[in-house]
């Protein structure tokens, strides 16, 4: 569920800008006693062409309880 609402946030974040997301990394850590979980995305935003700049990464981090 977490990595599903990171993935839809850079897709947002991504399509504001009239881009599509590139995942780079994902990094998940489950719930435990005392530990909250949490979602890591490493991705960029890119354009569909082929000569496309590339932008800086963003990274999105979602902790649930």
């Amino acid at each position: 569920r977490a990595k599903t609402e990171v993935l839809q946030k850079a897709n947002e974040f991504c399509n504001k800008k009239g881009l599509i997301v590139e995942t780079l990394e994902v990094n998940t850590i489950p719930a435990a006693p005392g530990r909250l979980g949490s979602t890591d995305l490493r991705f960029r935003c890119i354009s569909t062409s082929a000569n496309a700049q590339k932008l800086p990464t963003p990274v999105i981090r979602l902790m649930q309880r």
